[in-house]
């Protein structure tokens, strides 16, 4: 199995730092949401939008949100296959959110992945798939999960990045460069 280097960050760094893909915010409790310039410096590699509904109550409210944000970019929901939007759940148990944010992402055409602690994997619905937060510098792809977030806050140029693997099946979701 072929597994990628993917990076995110709150405050995007200047380049992809060596990496065939990208996750950045498009909103939620996130302190900076990506600019269309901030998405555009990584047209290059595949990019993957984050919502962050930790902290948030209302899943289906937010998932139309998310929606109307990654249209705003120009990116479609569908290509060979969906494409994905991430909903950070961080280390909280959120299943009725996560089952109401993903019906709408479902609804419009993409598909939810969902990025959350080890601790709740079992807690939390998978959706689509899981990028799970494990932060064990091993870069490998622990049972069920199709990312794996091993290593964070490295200082890169400027800010911080945090460093995931993730299968080729993940990397099929994702999109290249903002539309509009």
């Amino acid at each position: 199995m072929s597994l990628y280097k993917m990076i995110d960050a709150a405050f995007p760094p200047p380049d992809a730092a060596g990496a065939s893909a990208v996750a950045g915010y498009i909103g939620g409790n996130t302190p900076h949401v990506w600019t269309r310039a901030e998405w555009q410096r990584f047209a290059h590699v595949r990019q993957f939008p984050i919502w962050v509904g930790s902290g948030r109550t209302n899943g289906s409210s937010d998932g139309k949100i998310a929606v109307s944000a990654v249209r705003a970019l120009g990116w479609a929901a569908h290509r060979p296959h969906r494409r994905a939007i991430i909903c950070d759940v961080e280390t909280n148990n959120m299943r009725a959110y996560l089952d109401d944010f993903a019906a709408e992402v479902w609804g419009a055409g993409f598909q939810t992945e969902v990025y959350e602690s080890m601790s709740v994997v079992a807690a939390n619905p998978g959706k689509e798939g899981i990028w799970v937060a494990d932060w064990d510098g091993i870069m490998d792809l622990p049972r069920g999960t199709n990312a794996h977030q091993y290593v964070p806050n490295v200082k890169y140029e400027g800010t911080e990045i945090d460093i995931s693997v993730v299968s080729g099946e993940f990397m099929q979701h994702g999109g290249e460069g903002a539309r509009t």
